[in-house]
């Protein structure tokens, strides 16, 4: 007997945010404890640096997304083969891309970057985008496949190893934060690699690569205006003001992860679940059920949520600031 839907969410939504909530009290002690072991001058430095980490996504025109969604809704309808297909092919474009991405950063790094502590942040942001390149691969495969216990336990492992560098930071420096974060990168692709569903391989159609092109276009300039506007706050600042005042802001917008926590958590559940379920479909009455309805419900329940936090984030992050820091 198929497991009922809304039971397959609430199992799912339960093991993804206890994943996400161990990641976020880890990363959110991490935080702390770096600024104050660095100082806001080499912790601004480190954060200004890791904006380039998100902007990768402007060499992935999008692909891994649409791979995500179209997945899913293949496997659901038994397109097994067309599935891997699409999840072959992406794996190929990344495989190729995330080198030449890495090795472009470097290079600038090296030969543009007067900032010797910069420079090295950003050598480690290169070094990154190749080890975490099959973690995030397998990440997207996990979420295609709702296989969310095993989201839970590499976000788990994720939050255990980034407590684990704080007294490594405390007792070597920030050096070590940049070879800390790197191993932590790749232990987690090993660990995604180990429990892949398939093997990965090459594969590459060119009539294919068009067509998901032409698909992701829109979600591409999605994705890359949210990208630029959750992230560009940081560089105006380190570009007109300092890197301390970088620290200062990064520490104190720590607060703002416990409310992206549930809804990003549930997202990814609801999406995940209802394309698996009845992405297939184009029936008016399932677009108006899972995409109309939904819309009109959270735009009437988000205004006063954003209105309590106005009013509770300013309090809040004075609260940090003074007593923190």
């Amino acid at each position: 007997m198929e497991e009922k839907l809304h039971i397959k969410i609430k199992r799912s939504f339960v093991q993804m945010f206890t994943g996400e909530t161990v990641s976020f009290f880890a990363l959110f002690l991490a935080g702390y404890f770096y600024a104050f072991i660095l100082g806001p001058n080499d912790y601004g430095v480190w954060q200004t640096a890791k904006v380039f980490i998100s902007y990768s996504i402007v060499f992935t025109f999008s692909l891994p997304f649409v791979m995500r969604r179209d997945f899913v809704m293949l496997r659901a309808e038994g397109r097994h083969e067309e599935a891997k297909k699409i999840a072959d092919l992406v794996f190929t474009y990344e495989l190729f891309l995330t080198p030449l991405i890495s090795l472009g950063l470097i290079l600038y790094s090296i030969f543009f970057i007067d900032n010797y502590l910069l420079k090295l942040s950003m050598i480690t942001v290169g070094m990154i985008y190749v080890s975490q390149f099959i973690g995030g691969y397998g990440n997207l495969l996990a979420k295609g496949l709702n296989n969310y216990n095993l989201l839970k336990k590499a976000s788990i492992l994720n939050g255990i190893l980034t407590i684990l560098t704080i007294p490594i930071v405390y007792f070597c420096g920030i050096k070590s934060l940049f070879v800390s974060t790197v191993v932590i990168a790749i232990i987690n692709s090993v660990f995604y690699y180990i429990n892949r569903p398939f093997n990965f391989n090459l594969f590459w159609d060119n009539k294919l690569f068009k067509a998901l092109l032409i698909i992701s276009f829109p979600l591409y300039l999605q994705d890359i205006s949210s990208t630029i506007f959750d992230s560009v706050d940081r560089l105006i600042i380190a570009k007109y003001l300092n890197f301390s005042e970088v620290g200062y802001y990064s520490l104190s917008s720590l607060v703002i992860i416990p409310l992206r926590l549930l809804i990003s958590s549930f997202s990814v559940v609801l999406f995940t679940q209802l394309n698996e379920k009845y992405g297939f479909s184009n029936a008016n009455h399932v677009v108006e059920k899972h995409v109309i309805i939904p819309h009109k419900i959270l735009s009437v329940l988000f205004p006063p949520l954003l209105g309590v936090a106005v009013i509770l984030l300013p309090p809040i992050v004075s609260f940090f600031y003074l007593n923190i820091l």
